[in-house]
């Protein structure tokens, strides 16, 4: 039945740190053809301190973002409309970035995860980063189906 529907949840519980891009552990990989939609959006953060001892700020970052492939090292926001308020030096509530993120489609192929970017020559700051996303989707999955010959 082409109509079944693939529920799943992915995660991202991290402890913000460094200098690098943090990704959710892991990650959903869409075929060609299949379809993703964000079914539901939480976060108990939307920014981070960064800086050093003497110069910290706030600022935004966590996001869904998609990849060509598992090698791929350039993520592609899902939505640039909510992209642009989530990474802006102003972010936005989790409320908002909720509200961005649910019902946005992705269609494959694509691999789908959740991240935290960070500007250029940035890095984390201070020790009360941690940050706890959770994603619900729900995935269509293109069906391949055998065509049957047709007598004349």
């Amino acid at each position: 039945d082409p109509n079944i529907l693939e529920y799943g949840n992915l995660k991202f519980n991290k402890t913000l740190s460094g200098s690098d891009d943090i990704l959710s552990d892991s990650a959903v990989v869409l075929n060609e053809g299949d379809v993703m939609i964000i079914l539901r959006f939480t976060t108990d953060r939307s920014r981070a301190s960064l800086g050093n001892q003497y110069d910290s700020y706030q600022r935004g970052g966590l996001y869904v973002y998609t990849k060509d492939s598992v090698e791929d090292e350039v993520l592609i926001p899902v939505n640039a409309n909510g992209y642009n308020l989530s990474s802006n030096s102003d972010p936005p509530f989790a409320l908002t970035l909720s509200e961005n993120l649910q019902g946005t489609y992705i269609v494959g192929p694509k691999i789908v995860c959740i991240a935290w970017i960070l500007k250029q020559n940035s890095s984390f700051y201070g020790s009360n980063n941690d940050v706890n996303c959770e994603m619900d989707y729900a995935i269509q999955r293109k069906r391949t189906v055998n065509p049957q010959p047709v007598s004349q």
